[in-house]
């Protein structure tokens, strides 16, 4: 009787192992599916958007606004470097001032004033 028990056991247990290989091999395989038919949506709208997009007149005008906007941002660059360098002047200018003006009251102190 124990040999029977122990193959009745044994059987289910290899059932058990089999239906979790089933489930594993099923979640891997719906896994891929639904890789693959994302895969394929995305290069269908890639396809569209190349074969339309490309030379479409909002794809022209797009084009058009970004050499608007990178001539505005090389204006303003040059702008901003210009303003850098003569912040830097007027800051020099600002120490100069000061330490005359210290270098003044200094004379003026000594003197007695």
């Amino acid at each position: 009787m124990k040999d029977k028990g122990t193959c009745i056991i044994g059987e289910a247990r290899k059932d058990r192992d089999f239906e979790k290989e089933i489930d594993y091999h099923r979640y891997w395989k719906d896994m891929y599916e639904k890789e693959h038919k994302l895969r394929q949506e995305a290069e269908g709208e890639m396809t569209i958007v190349k074969g339309i997009g490309e030379n479409s007149p909002e794809m022209k005008a797009l084009r058009s606004r970004v050499k608007e906007l990178e001539e505005i941002n090389e204006s303003h660059r040059k702008l901003n470097g210009k303003l850098r360098e003569r912040l830097t002047e007027v800051e020099e200018d600002n120490k100069k001032l000061a330490n005359q003006i210290e270098h003044r009251i200094n004379q003026l102190r000594r003197s007695g004033l």
